[in-house]
Formats: structure tokens, sequence, C-alpha cells
């Protein structure tokens, strides 16, 4: 679980809660010892805090996503079609058939951003709080939340073994790869809360860490992106005199001495092996529904496979 659910789990951690998660929203079904590693870490979180249950549910989209950014790229601002649009729909009412099933009346799911910063985000109280279904309520209660305030939830409430997975990096045989953009930034939110990374589910070596801050920084952020490091950094500030010397300590004064004007503009860019997949769609969805028929039914799950090969092919790419 993320940094979101898991201060959602521990708030509400008398309710004796199930927990759900889906293979196939931020984990690829072909990623199988990913989700395998998840579910073990979910596993164990469940039975420390005492959960009634897990539920698991397997989903595949049934939607081409990378068309549908292509035709709302101006909607959805840099934002991608499942972030921007479908998941603040789509995930709440998977879960509706067990639900129903297990008699279970509310549903509380994690809003990703505040309610005040105004973006294209699907997963936001507006919608989460819409979405109804037989007599179920569907509750985004925290999205008045900072990241900063989740963060310091989980150091208040947190359990001996708890695990974090952020990870953008779906192609990670582990539960966080530590060097990606979200990986990153949670880290650098753990230590200016005064938690150690390395005990919640990062393997990382903090003295080169900053390496990898600068050189994520230097890159174009989106506007989400600048949102959280503006926190992280206003937070380094407050805390800068709060650490012995050391690592830790240095880590901080550097993070407080960042500056973020250079990210002026974001232009959102398409990695060439996500561009040669959508490319590979578009020619097929153009095709009469007659010719379709013929083309083998896995060309998309295909797609999807020669996407991740690029992906990490360094030979190719």
């Amino acid at each position: 679980m993320g940094v979101d659910s898991t201060a959602m789990l521990l708030r509400h951690i008398d309710e004796k809660t199930w927990t759900v998660t889906v293979w196939g929203s931020d984990i690829p079904l072909e990623n199988i010892q990913k989700w395998s590693i998840v579910k073990t870490y979910v596993k164990k979180h469940c039975k420390k805090v005492r959960c009634k249950g897990n539920i698991f549910i397997v989903f595949e989209n049934p939607l081409n996503t990378g068309i549908l950014e292509d035709d709302f790229v101006n909607e959805l601002k840099g934002n991608d079609w499942w972030g921007g649009l479908q998941a603040g729909i789509t995930l709440p009412l998977l879960v509706a058939p067990v639900v129903e099933s297990n008699g279970i009346k509310t549903v509380y799911i994690a809003s990703g951003i505040p309610a005040n910063f105004k973006f294209s985000w699907s997963d936001r109280p507006e919608i989460y709080n819409a979405v109804a279904f037989a007599n179920v309520k569907v509750i985004c209660d925290d999205f008045e939340m900072s990241r900063m305030d989740k963060i310091r939830i989980i150091k208040e409430k947190g359990f001996p073994g708890l695990k974090l997975r952020v990870c953008l990096n779906s192609s990670a045989k582990k539960l966080n790869c530590g060097t990606c953009a979200k990986c990153v930034r949670t880290i650098a939110s753990l230590i200016v809360a005064g938690l150690d990374p390395n005990e919640l589910g990062f393997n990382i070596d903090l003295s080169d860490y900053l390496q990898h801050v600068m050189k994520m920084l230097r890159r174009p952020l989106s506007p989400t992106d600048v949102y959280f490091w503006v926190e992280i950094i206003r937070e380094a500030r407050k805390q800068r005199k709060a650490f012995a010397k050391g690592v830790t300590n240095n880590i901080i004064e550097i993070l407080a001495n960042i500056s973020l004007k250079h990210q002026s503009s974001y232009k959102h860019s398409m990695p060439l092996h996500t561009l040669i997949r959508r490319k590979i769609m578009r020619i097929y969805y153009s095709l009469p529904i007659v010719l379709r028929e013929k083309v083998d039914p896995r060309l998309h799950r295909r797609t999807r496979l020669l996407e991740y090969f690029l992906k990490n092919s360094k030979h190719i790419l």
C-alpha cells in the first residue's frame, strides 16, 4: 500500500476494515513477480492491524487508454487517461460485486492530491463521493490532508514491519526501485518527517540519495510534482535544525535550499516505447470492423508486451 492508502487504513484501524488491492491498475498484469511481492506484504499488514480480510481483484482495462489520451490531450492537461479520468470511477466500482456480496456498507478510498490543488486528476473527492451503488457509500475523507500530513499519521500510528509501496517503475522486481520520480519524492518526505526510508520498504544508500534528487529536479516537473516538492522543501526548512549533524541533516539542509523557480513551464512528453504501441493500436482501430475481426484478438496484449520489452531493453532504446 502507498502513502495515501496506508494513512487511510491507519486512520480507520478501529473499524476492522477489509483491504482491497487491484492488480492491473498500476502493476501490469505481465509483472507476476511484483504482484506476488505486493500480495505478501498486504497480507502481512492485514494481520498486523487485524483486518477482516483481503480482497484481491484482477483488472484488465477494456479501453484503449493510449488513443483516449491522444484524443483528450487538451482536457487532461498532461495527465494520462487512467489517472486523469478513469481511475476515480473505475476503482470504487471494481469492488461493487464483492462488497455487496459481503454485506459491506462503506468503501473508503484515499485521494491522491488535496482538494485545493486544481488539476485534471480523477483521484479526488468530487468524483469518489459522487459514486454510489446498491446501499453502499463511497467515502473519501482525507481530501483536506496534505502528503506530509499523511506521512505524519504513518509516523504516529505505524507498526513494526510496515512497508510502503509507492513505486512507479512497473518493471521493478522489488517493492520500490528507489530511483523513480515517486520513490525519490516519497523518500524525501519520509526523511524530513524524521523517518528512515530503509525501514519502510526502501533499500537505498542515503549518502548517494541526493544525486537522485538533483537529477530528478533538473528535469521538467509536472504541476503535481512541483506541488509535492514545494511541500517537501517547506517542511525541510521547518525541520533543518531539528536533527543532529549527519547524513540526514545534510539531506534536509540541501532540500531546504532547493529552488524550483526554473520549473515554470511543463510540456508533457511521451516515451518512444509508448508512442510505438499507440501508433500500432491507432492503425488497428482505424480499420473497418470487418477487418478488425480478422486480426488476432491478442493484439492489444501483445502490443503491451512489446512496449514492456522496448522499455526495458537498453540495447534498443
